[in-house]
């Protein structure tokens, strides 16, 4: 399986060769985009424009000698699907579920510290059930990511431990 790193720059990291994505462009597997034009993400019927885009062209800015190797497509690259979650959604869900755990009581204790010593303890049970190793022993305010007055938390860990 092949990396796909996104940079905050709007870099992308493609077969170790450095790219620049248009700023409206959102995929690296089509054109789909942000504007208002009928290549635009947002209109999924299907005569969707962007969908006829699909693997037709190298997100490489320069040219990637993987692409001529007998048998290469682009099909044959994949995103790392843990990286993906981890800066993607999984921050934001994890987060933001810890969070509302915490908020409706789910987890026993009288303040937030103490909540999730037991929310550390359950995971540990589970891990221990079910066999699980992560590299997330127990939860703290800032791996939960509600060690800030922010209004939509990210929890901080590695993408495996999601």
């Amino acid at each position: 399986m092949m990396n796909i790193c996104f940079k905050k720059q709007h870099r992308k990291t493609f077969f170790k060769q450095i790219i620049y994505a248009n700023s409206l462009q959102i995929c690296w597997m089509c054109e789909a985009d942000k504007s208002i034009s009928v290549m635009n993400y947002a209109y999924n019927g299907p005569d969707a424009t962007w969908k006829q885009t699909m693997y037709c062209s190298s997100p490489c800015f320069a040219h990637s000698s993987l692409l001529d190797l007998h048998g290469f497509t682009l099909r044959n690259v994949f995103p790392d699907l843990l990286h993906c979650f981890f800066l993607g959604t999984g921050r934001d869900i994890i987060g933001s579920s810890m969070k509302l755990l915490i908020r409706y009581g789910f987890f026993e204790g009288n303040n937030i510290p103490a909540k999730l010593k037991d929310a550390s303890k359950r995971f540990r049970f589970w891990r221990e059930q079910n066999h699980v190793t992560t590299s997330l022993k127990k939860f703290s305010k800032y791996t939960a990511g509600i060690d800030k007055a922010k209004k939509y938390p990210e929890a901080r860990c590695k993408g495996a431990a999601i």
